[in-house]
């Protein structure tokens, strides 16, 4: 499998309408955030049980494309999901915008 060996545009091109999520990542690993960040935030990918995860790797893509006060925004809406599997994280991240 390509994305598990990390060659990213040759999985991109293999990938099919189901694996959105798995194009934003690889998109994002490339470097290219602002596709990586309209298929992470996609209502595709929302709507699916992995909307967690690109909640979270749009953000990142936020912050790799210095759109800082969207990211941010993302980060408080992690920040206080307790059930987010990023919430610590997301924290961690914010408190690093207020110092």
């Amino acid at each position: 499998d390509l994305y598990l060996k990390g060659e990213y545009k040759g999985a991109i091109a293999l990938f099919g309408d189901d694996d959105i999520c798995y194009k934003g990542l690889s998109h994002l690993y490339l470097g290219d955030y602002d596709q990586a960040i309209s298929l992470l935030g996609s209502d595709a990918v929302q709507s699916t049980r992995y909307a967690d995860q690109a909640l979270w790797f749009k953000t990142l893509a936020l912050i790799k494309a210095n759109r800082t006060d969207e990211a941010r925004k993302n980060l408080e809406i992690i920040a206080t999901d307790s059930d987010h599997y990023k919430s610590k994280k997301a924290r961690e991240l914010l408190s690093s915008y207020e110092d």
